[in-house]
Formats: C-alpha cells, structure tokens, sequence
C-alpha cells in the first residue's frame, strides 16, 4: 500500500485543523480535545421565573428655594431696577451725560404736568410713564436709599402733584396709587419694610382735589377715596406687616380729620358704611390690650392711640355709639399707661353726646380727672429722682473724683431726656449736660430764664391736663368765650344730668386752677414744685372716689342670727307689768 496518503494527511492535517479554529472562532473544539462525557445528572425542575423588578424612581425634580414671604427679615430685598440710561456712572463724563438725560426728561414731565406738552401724545405718555415708574418710583424702593424717602416723597408732592393740571393731577394720582399698592403688597417681589412704609405714606396723602385759597378762604384738601379704601384693605390683611399698618393709621387719621373739616361746611364724603367700617377696625385695635405676636408693648401701645385719635376724629360727624363705652374703659383702667389714657379722654371730648340714662358722670368725670392727679405725681415723682442725681453729682465732684468723676457726672446728666419729653416718670437726657453746661449753666446771666426741665415739664402737664379738660367739658372748654361766638359743649358734661353736671363742675374747677402752672414760666425750681404739690391737693380731693358699700347678702344666704342673751334677774325684769 503506498504511504503517499498516509504522508499527506499526516502533513497537513494540522494546519487544517488551525485554518478551521480561526475560521470558528475561539468556541470551536474538536472531538479528540473535548473532556469525557460525564454522567447525565438529576433533572431540576425548572426555577420560577423572576418577578419583574420595580421600575426605578423618577429622579425628583430639583427642589426650589421657598419664595420669601412678605414678612420676611433677612435683609435681602428687591427693588425695581432704574432705566439703564439714567443709571449713575462711576466715570465722570458719563455720569454728566445722565444727569443732563435726567434733568432733560424732569422739564419735558414737568412741561406735560403744566399743560404745555399734550400728555395724549403717545411719545409723551411712554417718557411720562418711564420717568415715574422706572426713575421716581424705582428709587423709592431702593434699600440702600432708605434714609432719603423722606426727601424724595416731599419732593414728588411738590414738583409732580400740587402744581399738575386737573386732568394731569387725576392721571398721576391713578399711576401713583397703582405703583404704591404694588409695593407696599410686595406680593411678586420682596421690598425692604422701609420702601413699603414710605409707599403706604404716600398712598394716604394722595388727594382727589389740593387744597387752595390762603387765610380764611383757604379750602381744605380732598383726600383721594380710592386710597382710603386700599389702606382700609391692608390695614385688614393678617399677613401684611405693622410697618404698613402703621403707615395706614397715620393716612386713615389724615383721612378722618380732613373729611371732618369738610363736614363742617357740608361737604363730607364719608359714607354711612365706610365711617362704620373705620370704628369697627379702629375700635378693635383701641380694644385689644395684649399685643399681638412679634409686636413691642411700647409698639402696640403707640398703634392703639392712633386708632382712637381715628374715632375722635370720626366722631366728630358721627354718632359715637358703644364705642364710646370702650373709650371709657380705657380712661378708667389704672394700669394702661397715662399716654393711652389722655389720648382716650381726648376722643371722648370730640364726641358728640346727648344725656344718657343710668350714666354715671359724676363717677366718669372723677375717673378722668384722676389722670391729670396722675400726671402731677408722676412729675414730683420725676423731679425728686433728678434733684438726687444731681445731688450725688455734686457730690463726687466735691470729694474730687478727678475726670472720671466728672464723665460718670456727666453720664448721670444725661438721664433726664426722653423722660421729660414722655412723661410717666420716663428717664432721659439731660441737654444742658450735653451741650457742656450744666443745669444753672445761665445764672451768670443778667436775667434769668426758665431751666429746661421746669419747660419740658409745663408743657406735658399743660398737654395731660387740655386732655382732661376737653375730656370733662368738650374740645371748646379752654376757648376764652367772644361776642358772638357760642361754646358747644361736650364730653362728661353733655352726658350727664342737671344733678350730675355740677360735680363734672366742680372736678373740671380744679384742674383749671393747674393750668396757672403751665402757663406761667418759673424761675426757680423749687418754687415751680411747690406751686405743683400745692394745686394737686384739691385735684385730688375734688377726685376722690368713695369705696362702694358692702354688698347685702341675699335672703336665702343670710347666716343666722345669733342667739339672743338671756335678761339678766333684775327687780325690774322680774317685777310683773303693771296692771
């Protein structure tokens, strides 16, 4: 048999084999190189098929910070952005230019508000707009501006509002009250406290007409309605902040006062139903004692005040009511501070009363008095703690305390101030110590004048005791009587009885004796305490209110009697009556 085949498969068989396995890829295996077969294993039955997994969570979207709310206190406010081209630059040049774009645009408006550029013009409208809303306005929210408000809103009164036509006047009023509610809402941006203040002040000092004429034909103002009504809403709003509230008091009493000179020549514009909306929101701000979260005792005290100068003022021209009720608690509560209550006696003296039954006005009127007694202690009270800071003054200053003695002296001169501008027994600044003089600092002068703590304190009993005064009698009780003109009379005195109004008499008697006292200036200190403590005692005693008697028990809780002694054994007790 030829080995020729043999040969050839011997020779290339190998490199067959090696041409296949790259052709199959690395998986090929050939018979000769698999593994010997093992034995067949147990048949498994067949695994559950998996469950499906859950599907993945939608990644949660990004969390947005929380829009600031409108009573927030981190500092960070918004504030309109002014036009670009009226932007202050830092270099030099460029800054003239936008002050000359300023100045250019300010006598065009000024122009438009005159009457001399028609405001109809659609070009004149779109730079009228711009020149308020994105130069005037815009600046007026800006924070770091804060301490010029006051300045730009007297400015915008003067330049923008009195001096503008009929038809330009109502237009800017409009733009004005528009602009301001947006700011002082803060709803889409964040304004400072101060920016929403400044915009409520200038919503309640918006008028409908401006005040014209000079000396007795001067005609009052007529306050805009519309703002009423917007400061009315916020004052409302339980998430607006007390800073606009208190900018709402003030435009609301503006409001108040104006309309009640308007009414004096028939000309009111007070409605039934807003005058009832006002002392319904005003009576129960003066009624609420506790303040409310976040808000300063001294804070809440000052808001309550002004809420009753509203009522006064309202019930001026309107009937007072059970608010009058309310006023009269108020005067008669021993532990609310002697500025509330003088503030009260006030409104009650602005009231219109007619006699009232089962109203006591002898009791009312000695209650009120008992403020002005009040007030009077208050002030001893206050002089004897300065005359013992000085004394102990001068007395370091004798034992030679060397200069810090002398700063610690001053330092104690200081303590006189706001006390004598507040009342109650405040303490405060001394202004003579200030200034570097002293308390007798003018005695080397040929004529001696009035020390300033004997002025400061005429003048606050002179205000404590007109509140009493106008409280007892009515707002003409201090009018010297003229020919022709007829004193009405108001307050305690017009509510009371025939029998009642002699001692309303005799209380308002003895305060009338003190204003001698603070209408008269004293020279010497002493003479002006002396002449105090010695007018107080018939205030007081003409004041006095007598304990009321004890309560009968009633018949059903009426202890029993105690058993009554036995006679004693008397000739007399024994002896049989005579026949």
């Amino acid at each position: 048999m030829s080995t020729e085949p043999i040969m050839f498969v011997k020779r290339f068989l190998p490199r067959l084999l090696v041409a296949l396995s790259i052709v199959a890829g690395p998986n090929f295996v050939f018979a000769q190189e698999l593994p010997p077969t093992p034995a067949p294993a147990a048949v498994k039955p067949p695994a559950a098929a998996p469950k499906p997994a859950a599907p993945a969570p939608k990644p949660a979207a990004a969390v947005k910070p929380a829009a600031p709310t409108r009573n927030d206190r981190s500092g960070k406010y918004d504030s309109i952005k002014i036009l670009s081209a009226w932007v202050p630059k830092v270099d030099a040049k460029q800054n003239r230019a936008v002050q000359k774009s300023i100045r250019e645009t300010a006598r065009d408006v000024d122009k438009m508000t005159k009457g001399a550029l028609p405001l109809s013009d659609p070009t004149n409208k779109r730079k009228f707009d711009a020149y308020f809303n994105k130069y005037i306005f815009a600046r007026m929210t800006d924070p770091s501006l804060a301490g010029q408000y006051a300045a730009m809103r007297r400015k915008f009164f003067r330049d923008s509002i009195v001096r503008a036509r009929p038809d330009v006047h109502a237009y800017i009023v409009g733009l004005t009250l528009r602009y301001m509610t947006s700011v002082a809402q803060s709803r889409r941006l964040l304004f400072s406290p101060a920016s929403r203040y400044n915009a409520m002040l200038i919503i309640g000092l918006l008028n409908e007409q401006e005040g014209s004429g000079i000396g007795s034909k001067r005609q009052p103002p007529k306050p805009y309605l519309p703002a009423l009504d917007t400061m009315l809403k916020e004052f409302r709003n339980p998430q607006q902040i007390d800073e606009v509230r208190v900018a709402c008091l003030v435009g609301i009493h503006r409001h108040a006062l104006l309309d009640a000179a308007l009414a004096m020549s028939g000309q009111g514009r007070l409605s039934r139903d807003r005058t009832r909306d006002l002392l319904t929101e005003m009576q129960g701000l003066a009624a609420a004692a506790t303040p409310p979260p976040g808000r300063s005792p001294e804070g809440h005290n000052w808001m309550r005040r002004r809420a009753i100068d509203v009522i006064g003022a309202l019930g001026m021209v309107n009937s007072a009511g059970e608010t009058a009720q309310m006023l009269d608690r108020i005067v008669a509560d021993a532990k609310a501070p002697i500025s509330l209550r003088c503030t009260a006696a006030l409104a009650i003296g602005r009231l219109k009363f007619t006699a009232a039954e089962g109203y006591d006005a002898a009791k009312a009127a000695k209650q009120i008095g008992q403020i002005a007694a009040i007030a009077c202690r208050n002030e001893l009270s206050h002089w004897e703690q300065q005359i013992k800071r000085q004394e102990e003054r001068e007395k370091r200053k004798a034992t030679g305390g060397g200069a810090q003695s002398q700063m610690a002296g001053g330092m104690a001169g200081m303590a006189m101030g706001m006390g004598a501008l507040g009342g109650g027994g405040d303490e405060g600044m001394d202004y003579g110590a200030m200034l570097g003089g002293s308390v007798d600092a003018d005695e080397d002068e040929e004529e001696v004048k009035e020390d300033f703590h004997i002025t400061a304190s005429r003048r606050r009993l002179k205000y404590q005791f007109t509140c009493v005064m106008k409280a007892l009698m009515g707002p003409d009780s201090l009018v010297k009587p003229r020919p022709g003109v007829t004193l009405r009379p108001g307050g305690v005195y017009a509510r009371a009885t025939k029998k009642q109004k002699a001692e309303v008499k005799k209380v308002a008697a003895a305060i009338r004796k003190l204003f001698t006292i603070t209408d008269q200036k004293v020279e010497e200190r002493d003479a002006f305490l002396k002449s105090l403590e010695e007018n107080l005692q018939p205030v007081e005693i003409a004041t006095r209110i007598a304990p009321p008697p004890p309560a009968i028990p009633a018949s059903g809780d009426q202890p029993d009697a105690p058993d009554q002694p036995d006679a004693p054994d008397t000739p007399a007790a024994s002896a049989p009556a005579a026949g």
